[in-house]
């Protein structure tokens, strides 16, 4: 995969932010961070404010196998929690509405993800749903808000926490100048637990994957 992208398609590293395989074994693609909102060139018109995760297999030909299923919405649960996105809602992208967890056949005439796999996307979102604790409002989201979304501007550095110094993230201002909210500590505030698209669009890298575990 990475020779068809590079040396095939002439791009700089991968195209999918992550790849995951039948045992569950997630690993980074385009090089940039894990934890950071790496542009990918997973789909056409689609890379803004997206995440491309590749699940490696012919899913027209096979089912995915429940541990790639499980580890592919953990993944997308720390991006969505981390970036407050919820899994059941809705987003617009090139003009057109998608849900927050869609296949790459919802943005053009394809047939990926397979069948075998779109067919798990609704029990994806679910799962995904569950591992977010049904929420995606964090101490730090409810301190933006108050503080305006769009003076601190979307997260660069996703949420983390809870930790001994309470939740941190940074947020790209209006200046594109990362502004830092935190730590929030946790006797101020309590903090919750946490576990293809979450936003991506700052930084890439040129490197070959490797696995994140």
């Amino acid at each position: 995969m990475y020779a068809y992208h590079v040396k095939g398609r002439g791009w700089c590293d991968l195209g999918y932010n992550f790849l995951v395989d039948r045992f569950g074994r997630v690993f980074e693609g385009r090089y940039g961070g894990a934890q950071l909102p790496v542009l990918g060139a997973h789909t056409g018109s689609f890379n803004t404010n997206s995440l491309g995760i590749a699940l490696i297999g012919n899913f027209e030909k096979a089912a995915p196998t429940q541990a790639m299923l499980e580890k592919t919405a953990r993944v997308i649960a720390w991006k969505f929690d981390a970036n407050y996105r919820s899994p059941k809602s809705t987003v617009v992208l090139a003009g057109t509405k998608l849900l927050t967890i869609s296949g790459h056949r919802d943005t053009k005439a394809t047939a990926c993800p397979g069948a075998q796999l779109y067919e798990q996307l609704p029990w994806l979102r679910h799962r995904v749903d569950v591992l977010m604790g049904g929420s995606v409002a964090t101490p730090i989201y409810r301190f933006a808000l108050k503080l305006g979304l769009r003076a601190v501007g979307p997260p660069f550095w996703g949420d983390t926490g809870p930790a001994r110094a309470g939740r941190r993230t940074s947020r790209i201002a209006k200046s594109s100048t990362p502004l830092l909210l935190a730590p929030i500590r946790r006797s101020a505030c309590s903090a919750r637990s946490t576990a293809a698209s979450a936003p991506s669009g700052r930084g890439s890298g040129c490197r070959p994957p490797r696995s994140t575990r």
